[in-house]
């Protein structure tokens, strides 16, 4: 679970990066993807189980990589 938590971590800041940069280059993001970024950089990962905390941990994670490829490809 903490290689998981890592992982969010770096994700995270890896999307908060991608975002950032294409601020600053003046990138316009489609609305949809502005509001999933800002929902992912906000999110809150937990759960009952160690299970439910994996399971989400790995969607936070897939989440932010796959929005940080985007967000980088403009």
């Amino acid at each position: 679970m903490i290689c998981m938590k890592d992982a969010w971590a770096e994700s995270k800041r890896e999307l908060a990066e991608a975002k950032s940069v294409a601020v600053a280059e003046n990138r316009e993001m489609p609305p949809k993807i502005d509001a999933e970024v800002d929902e992912v950089l906000s999110r809150k990962v937990g759960g009952e189980t160690d299970d439910a905390r994996l399971e989400q941990l790995r969607d936070a994670v897939s989440d932010a990589r796959r929005l940080a490829a985007i967000v980088s490809a403009g």
